[in-house]
């Protein structure tokens, strides 16, 4: 997938709706309906797809009336085509990266990856993204029933997470290196060609911390080590 910005940064993807849907179908189940889990970030685009025919209306519009403004979370867009918006940091790569290698830091700020959109394309702050957090987990955007479901979760099998919910993860260590000091926290991790997240709340949405990189998160053992003493000390407190 990464081969067209390996011989040109400035490549556009002409993956539209229906080619990415008809990609993510020619995949092979690796199991039936409701009898596993694996992560699939495709999911999230397939979903994107769903809100837009059942509204009527784009996702970007969608989550701007329903979430965005209710919330007043003015730093915080899915950019219309992709691009880098205005005061948007520079993401990079380190230069022995196996997506798109370079003599020095790699900056792929302007890659056009296909998977953004609904899957990962967001823009937003730390402060913006901990107020949802407060909203979601606090009982602001949710009814009771659909916030049980939510946080209603099935074990994962990846060292990111204990187990997994509705787009949610329940977190008791980093990576399964680093582990948390006063118990499981909420959220999820969110990595992209040159930026890397990390938003976890408690389970009331009173306690939360956002970390936001715009480098390589994932790293080593050590790295996971000192990233989860920070992360812990500020959720703990």
């Amino acid at each position: 997938m990464f081969e067209p910005y390996r011989r040109d940064p400035a490549h556009r993807s002409e993956l539209g709706p229906d080619e990415m849907l008809a990609a993510v179908k020619a995949r092979p189940r690796r199991f039936p309906p409701g009898e596993g889990w694996s992560y699939s970030g495709s999911n999230f685009q397939i979903l994107g797809l769903i809100i837009e025919d059942a509204t009527g209306s784009i996702l970007r519009d969608e989550l701007k009336r329903r979430i965005l403004d209710p919330l007043q979370l003015a730093d915080t867009e899915l950019p219309p085509d992709g691009r880098p918006v205005a005061g948007m940091p520079r993401g990079y790569l380190p230069p022995d990266n196996p997506l798109i290698p370079g003599p020095e830091l790699v900056d792929v700020t302007d890659l056009d990856l296909p998977f953004n959109p609904a899957g990962g394309g967001m823009v937003s702050t730390a402060r913006d993204v901990a107020a949802f957090l407060e909203a979601l987990l606090g009982g602001r955007l949710l009814s009771p029933q659909s916030r049980a479901e939510l946080l209603r979760t099935v074990p994962s099998d990846w060292p990111e997470s204990d187990a997994y919910g509705l787009g949610i993860e329940r977190v008791t260590s980093l990576m399964g290196i680093s582990p948390s000091p006063c118990g499981p926290a909420w959220g999820h991790f969110g990595f992209s060609a040159g930026y890397g997240t990390i938003a976890l709340a408690s389970e009331s949405g009173d306690r939360r911390v956002v970390v936001l990189t715009n480098g390589d998160i994932v790293t080593t053992e050590d790295h996971w080590d000192a990233l989860g003493r920070v992360v812990w000390a500020a959720y703990c407190g």
